[in-house]
């Protein structure tokens, strides 16, 4: 299976989201990601079998349960790739040291370094990428997260939530 940690936006911030990912779509020539794919990566674990399941359900149970607010840098093209990468994600960058530290016994994970973001679009093909306006949003609110399969084919992937930890407003 291949697998991923990823945390979820609240409805509405998803809603504001897909909303600009609307306004760029006359503007970037790109494959746009689907609405409900949008994510943030805690952790990429790759291709594992289900040993690594009772790992990640015990993360589940020590992490905190109270929802929490990110905010955004302006959108942005790292290679061929339309993100919007976040800014002052310590709480983020925690959650995935910690969840590193949980799978670490029994995993070689790569040492890239964390750069959490939501990719809004991939395959960008404009050579002259035109001036993005930024958001008129920046703040939102993470929801829930979640073990999720992903499954490649030649569409898109396809993602399956397998283990969802529903977090409280505070």
């Amino acid at each position: 299976m291949r697998l991923f940690v990823a945390a979820y936006l609240d409805r509405d911030s998803m809603k504001k989201i897909t909303h600009y990912q609307q306004t760029l779509k006359n503007k970037i020539n790109a494959k746009f990601v689907k609405a409900n794919q949008l994510h943030i990566t805690l952790l990429f674990l790759g291709d594992q079998d289900e040993t690594i399941l009772e790992s990640i359900e015990s993360w589940f149970e020590q992490i905190s349960k109270e929802s929490f607010t990110i905010s955004f840098e302006d959108v942005n093209i790292f290679r061929d790739t339309l993100i919007l990468p976040l800014k002052n994600h310590s709480y983020l960058n925690s959650l995935h040291q910690s969840l590193k530290r949980c799978v670490n016994d029994f995993l070689k994970l790569s040492v890239k370094p964390f750069t959490p973001h939501i990719t809004l679009a991939r395959k960008v093909t404009n050579k002259n990428t035109p001036k993005i306006e930024s958001m008129a949003f920046k703040h939102v609110k993470i929801k829930e997260i979640a073990l999720v399969k992903s499954t490649l084919a030649k569409n898109g992937a396809t993602h399956e939530k397998l283990k969802v930890l529903s977090l409280i407003n505070h």
